[in-house]
Protein backbone atom coordinates (compact mmCIF):
# COMPACT_ATOMS: atom_id res chain seq x y z
CA UNK A 1 0.00 0.00 0.00
CA UNK A 2 1.50 3.25 -0.73
CA UNK A 3 0.39 6.29 1.55
CA UNK A 4 -0.17 10.02 0.55
CA UNK A 5 2.19 11.86 3.03
CA UNK A 6 1.29 15.09 0.94
CA UNK A 7 -1.21 16.38 3.30
CA UNK A 8 -3.51 16.61 0.19
CA UNK A 9 -6.59 15.13 1.58
CA UNK A 10 -6.86 12.98 -1.08
CA UNK A 11 -7.18 9.28 -0.39
CA UNK A 12 -5.11 7.93 2.37
CA UNK A 13 -3.89 4.99 0.31
CA UNK A 14 -3.26 3.26 -2.61
CA UNK A 15 -3.26 -0.88 -3.28
CA UNK A 16 0.26 -1.54 -5.29
CA UNK A 17 2.54 -4.27 -6.63
CA UNK A 18 6.58 -3.43 -5.19
CA UNK A 19 8.50 -4.90 -8.85
CA UNK A 20 11.58 -5.32 -6.90
CA UNK A 21 12.94 -4.27 -3.43
CA UNK A 22 16.31 -3.96 -2.18
CA UNK A 23 18.44 -2.56 0.68
CA UNK A 24 18.52 0.91 -0.79
CA UNK A 25 15.51 1.12 -2.99
CA UNK A 26 12.22 -0.13 -4.48
CA UNK A 27 10.12 0.45 -8.07
CA UNK A 28 6.71 0.28 -8.03
CA UNK A 29 4.07 0.91 -10.32
CA UNK A 30 0.72 3.44 -9.75
CA UNK A 31 -2.19 4.52 -11.83
CA UNK A 32 -2.02 8.42 -11.07
CA UNK A 33 1.44 10.26 -11.67
CA UNK A 34 4.00 11.43 -9.53
CA UNK A 35 7.02 13.68 -9.44
CA UNK A 36 10.50 13.03 -8.70
CA UNK A 37 11.37 14.29 -5.07
CA UNK A 38 8.28 13.47 -3.62
CA UNK A 39 8.36 11.32 -0.66
CA UNK A 40 5.89 8.26 -0.28
CA UNK A 41 5.40 5.70 2.73
CA UNK A 42 4.94 2.12 1.47
CA UNK A 43 3.45 -0.72 3.96
CA UNK A 44 4.07 -4.12 2.38
CA UNK A 45 4.11 -7.64 3.38
CA UNK A 46 6.89 -10.03 2.79
CA UNK A 47 6.55 -13.57 4.41
CA UNK A 48 6.01 -13.61 7.83
CA UNK A 49 7.20 -9.30 8.22
CA UNK A 50 5.38 -5.93 7.59
CA UNK A 51 7.68 -3.60 6.06
CA UNK A 52 7.18 0.11 6.57
CA UNK A 53 9.39 2.07 3.98
CA UNK A 54 10.02 5.78 3.88
CA UNK A 55 11.01 6.64 0.48
CA UNK A 56 12.12 9.42 -2.08
CA UNK A 57 11.07 9.32 -5.50
CA UNK A 58 14.29 9.21 -8.05
CA UNK A 59 12.45 8.80 -11.08
CA UNK A 60 9.06 8.35 -13.07
CA UNK A 61 8.76 6.35 -16.10
CA UNK A 62 5.46 6.37 -18.19
CA UNK A 63 4.71 2.53 -18.81
CA UNK A 64 2.94 1.49 -21.73
CA UNK A 65 -0.13 0.36 -20.07
CA UNK A 66 -0.71 4.08 -18.73
CA UNK A 67 0.50 3.13 -15.63
CA UNK A 68 3.87 5.08 -14.24
CA UNK A 69 6.50 3.18 -12.99
CA UNK A 70 8.36 4.70 -9.84
CA UNK A 71 12.07 4.31 -8.50
CA UNK A 72 12.25 5.09 -4.60
CA UNK A 73 15.39 5.56 -3.00
CA UNK A 74 15.11 4.48 0.75
CA UNK A 75 14.76 6.85 3.56
CA UNK A 76 13.87 4.92 6.35
CA UNK A 77 12.56 1.72 7.22
CA UNK A 78 10.88 -0.69 9.75
CA UNK A 79 10.23 -4.47 9.92
CA UNK A 80 7.65 -6.02 12.05
CA UNK A 81 6.74 -9.84 12.78
CA UNK A 82 3.96 -11.48 12.00
CA UNK A 83 4.85 -14.43 14.40
CA UNK A 84 3.48 -15.03 17.65
CA UNK A 85 5.54 -15.54 20.66
CA UNK A 86 4.84 -19.60 19.75
CA UNK A 87 5.81 -18.81 16.47
CA UNK A 88 2.33 -19.35 14.98
CA UNK A 89 2.11 -16.33 11.99
CA UNK A 90 -0.95 -13.79 12.66
CA UNK A 91 -3.04 -13.28 10.10
CA UNK A 92 -3.00 -10.17 8.29
CA UNK A 93 -5.44 -8.91 5.44
CA UNK A 94 -3.93 -8.81 1.65
CA UNK A 95 -7.13 -6.57 0.46
CA UNK A 96 -8.66 -3.66 1.39
CA UNK A 97 -11.63 -3.97 4.10
CA UNK A 98 -15.22 -3.25 2.43
CA UNK A 99 -16.35 -1.04 5.91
Amino acid sequence: MALDVTGSGQKLGVYTVLDNLSAGGFYLRLAQPARAGENLLIVTQISQAVIVLRGSILRVERQEDGTYGLAVAVVRHQIFSLADASGKQKRVPSEPSSQ
